[in-house]
């Protein structure tokens, strides 16, 4: 007996915050499988549409983000055959692709994306007999993208109406809360406000790490990493490389799979090391030298290697 799609869509979601990705790859191929024997077409096309999605976002979270954009126009193509047509679920695939191309750095392709989610989700919810709104993590995926178009304004505006949101749900959402506060820092830090990134950062590692989720997912590494940046800029060289090094300690558990995070971390952590005089047994560079390795296998013609942008367009757009 096939288990009901929900208890399904838990145990994914499950693997994939705990960052167990082979594991969960090894679920999803199987459930394909499983899904192509079952003879409730609807319940084939829920089943193997939102393992589509899981698998994109796997490939996202790796930086293969080209597979992740095939995988969810494939199940959003899924869903727009339906009939009739499921809302929310449409809605849901538009936004996975707005933040597929976020990352894929095409942030007006992205902006577009996130329209039509928003005009979706709001005819679905009217059709409901619900408010005409979209969802919080909409909202806070949107900030993002804005940020990104140099709308700082808007972003900022936006990511505060979805932290408000969050901490107003009967049940806490941590993880999206803390996503929404590492947006806000990000936005902070573009602005010079770097005591309020700093705090925000923090607040975001605080939220994810109390919500009982694992340390060594990359997305409370990439907050440990955005706080040390900021404190390099503040001029607390020693707290800086600190904090530094607590990151790469995580990231090189995800090398193989995620080697833009471990290169831009080696890479700031050797400029902290430089600029702290820390330096005596020429460690920088050789954390240098790694850092334009695992840059390298991330993008082999990349080939400006003290440039910051050539580290961080590389980088998942969660935990950039």
């Amino acid at each position: 007996m096939t288990p009901k799609l929900p208890h399904f869509v838990s145990f994914w979601r499950y693997l994939f915050e705990v960052n167990a990705l082979d594991e969960l790859e090894d679920v999803c191929t199987v459930t394909l499988l499983a899904a192509k024997a079952l003879i409730d077409e609807e319940r084939a096309t829920n089943i193997t549409a939102s393992t589509l999605s899981i698998q994109a976002s796997m490939c996202e979270s790796t930086s293969n983000v080209e597979k992740a954009i095939e995988l969810n126009m494939k199940g959003y193509e899924m869903r727009l055959a339906e009939n009739p047509i499921k809302g929310g679920l449409l809605g849901g695939f538009e936004q996975n692709l707005a933040y597929n191309f976020n990352t894929a750095n095409q942030h007006k392709e992205a902006v577009e994306w996130f329209n039509k989610s928003k005009k979706r989700w709001i005819a679905w919810n009217v059709q409901e007999g619900r408010a005409a709104d979209r969802p919080t993590v909409t909202k806070k995926n949107t900030a993002r993208c804005l940020f990104y178009l140099g709308r700082y304004r808007e972003a900022e505006s936006l990511v505060k109406v979805s932290k408000t949101e969050f901490r107003n749900e009967k049940v806490l959402n941590w993880a999206m809360l803390a996503y929404a506060y590492f947006v806000h820092g990000t936005i902070q830090q573009k602005t010079d406000r770097l005591e309020a990134a700093s705090a925000s950062f923090v607040e975001a590692q605080k939220l994810w790490m109390g919500g009982d989720q694992t340390r060594l997912h990359p997305f409370p590494a990439g907050c440990i990493y955005k706080t040390g940046v900021v404190y390099l800029a503040l001029g607390k060289i020693e707290v800086a490389i600190n904090r530094l090094r607590e990151a790469l300690a995580i990231t090189k558990f995800h090398a193989d799979r995620m080697p833009a995070e471990h290169a831009r971390r080696l890479s700031k952590l050797s400029e902290a090391l430089l600029q702290g005089s820390c330096d005596d047994d020429g460690k920088a560079k050789d954390l240098r030298d790694e850092a334009e390795v695992f840059l390298v296998r991330r993008d082999p013609a990349e080939t400006d290697f003290g440039r910051e942008e050539s580290y961080n367009s590389l980088v998942p757009i969660f935990w950039r």
